[in-house]
Order: structure tokens, then sequence, then C-alpha cells
């Protein structure tokens, strides 16, 4: 029997990980779950270590690693969050494995076989400790990657626009526009596609074939026909503002980080 400690914060990720889990291995017994490094940190001073972690790299009260400055953990642990490719390497290094979100069955069957494999068996003293240097400057690296502002023609002037301050962008009549803080459009050089690289996904969210939305930028939000959900904009309104009917789940889960 294994026993495992999730450290999340997301109620609906956490039953869903509790879900696969057992699916994987009905004897797996899930001994806590915990929503923040505070409770995390007493839980493990006041507890035997698990024989696992699955780990949210973003609490709501700052990144999960300041739980491992506080206290020593030696068992083996997998990341689950939102983050994308760019960090892998250095949560790998440092974990059984790395999941994003929103993830499937099979992607914790992959994570909990490699556990199953190559660390449950390993004596608890020869399990390294993980490398929180490395891990805070691959984040550091990630948060830099993403484009921090956008240069937009304003007649013979060029205007930047902090990417934080945007509400939205856009395609419309085959152009792709960033929509401002007074809700003003100006067209720029992406494809919505192309955007979905450049913005912090924890920020930024494709609702649908024409929008992605600032996160800090939603005012409202209500329920549409068809189990969708439309959103109202703080500085800028638009009747398309409608969740597609297949992401209203992801969409769910994003909200919640």
């Amino acid at each position: 029997m294994r026993k495992i400690l999730i450290i999340e914060d997301e109620p609906l990720a956490v039953n869903k990980l509790k879900s696969f889990v057992k699916k994987y291995n009905s004897t797996y017994q899930i001994i806590a779950d915990v929503d923040s490094i505070e409770e995390a940190v007493e839980w493990l001073q006041k507890n035997s270590e698990p024989d696992l972690l699955f780990v949210d790299i973003q609490l709501a009260d700052g990144l999960s690693f300041e739980i491992f400055k506080q206290i020593t953990v030696r068992c083996p642990m997998i990341f689950v969050t939102a983050y994308d490719h760019y960090a892998i390497q250095a949560f790998k290094q440092n974990s059984v494995d790395y999941i994003l979100k929103p993830y499937e069955y099979d992607e914790i069957v992959v994570a909990l076989d490699k556990f199953e494999s190559n660390f449950a068996a390993a004596p608890q003293q020869e399990k390294p400790l993980i490398d929180i240097a490395m891990l805070e400057e691959a984040m550091q690296n990630l948060a830099n990657r993403y484009k921090q502002r956008f240069m937009v023609k304003v007649g013979e002037r060029l205007l930047s626009v902090e990417t934080d301050t945007i509400p939205a962008f856009l395609s419309e009549d085959k152009y792709t526009m960033l929509v401002n803080a007074e809700g003003k459009k100006y067209i720029i050089q992406y494809s919505l596609e192309q955007l979905k690289t450049l913005l912090n996904p924890s920020n930024f969210y494709r609702i649908n074939r024409k929008f992605i939305v600032n996160i800090q930028a939603i005012k409202e939000i209500a329920v549409f026909s068809s189990n969708r959900l439309k959103l109202s904009l703080h500085a800028f309104k638009h009747d398309d503002l409608i969740v597609s009917r297949d992401k209203v789940a992801d969409f769910k889960e994003w909200l919640n980080g």
C-alpha cells in the first residue's frame, strides 16, 4: 500500500487526482490533501513522510518550493501544474514526473508507473533532495519568456502596451487585434494561435475561435445556452465572449488556478 499526500489548492483538481489514483491502484491511500504552503509544512512536520507527493507548483499563497525551504523532504514527488514544456527539464530532474494541466488519466498512469519502477523501492536515505535553486531559476526563466509588452501603431507613432493591462485579444475581419485598457482595438502581427505561446497561460485563456481573455479583466460569468458560459469584461463589451462548450470544464479549472 502506498501512502500519498496531495498538495493542491483547487478542489476540482484534488477530486480528479484522487479518482485517477484510485483507478490506477485501489490499494493506494490518499492520506491527506492540503491547499497551502503553511498547511503543507505543518502537516509534514507533524507526520511521517508519505511514499509519494503530488505537488501543484502554484498555490494560493505562493510557489510550493517554499515548502521545501522550510522542511527537508526526501520522498518522491510528481509536480502537477499549468506551466508549459519550457520548464519541464528542471522539474523532471527534481521529481518522478511533471504533468501538465489539464491532464488525462493516461498521463497519471505513466507517472505512477515511473514511480513504481524507479523510485518506490529506493531507500529513503538514497533519495536526493530537490534542487530548489534550479527550480526557482526555471520559474524565473519561464516568467521572462512570456511577452511583456506589445508595440502598436497609432497614426505615425508607436505605442507600448503592457501585456498585463490587455483585457483581450480577438480575431476579426481576418485581423488579430489587441484590446487596450480603455477598450480600444489595435491590429497586431500575430495570430491567436501564435499568441497562445507568447502569453502566460496562468493569465490568458483562449475561450473560443475568436477570443483570448485576461483573467484579471473578467467582471462577470453567466450561464449561457447549451451549458456554455458568457463573459463580461471590465473594459470591453462584445456579444461573442462565450466559452465554447468543449472548453467549459477546462476554463473552470483555469479560473481556479
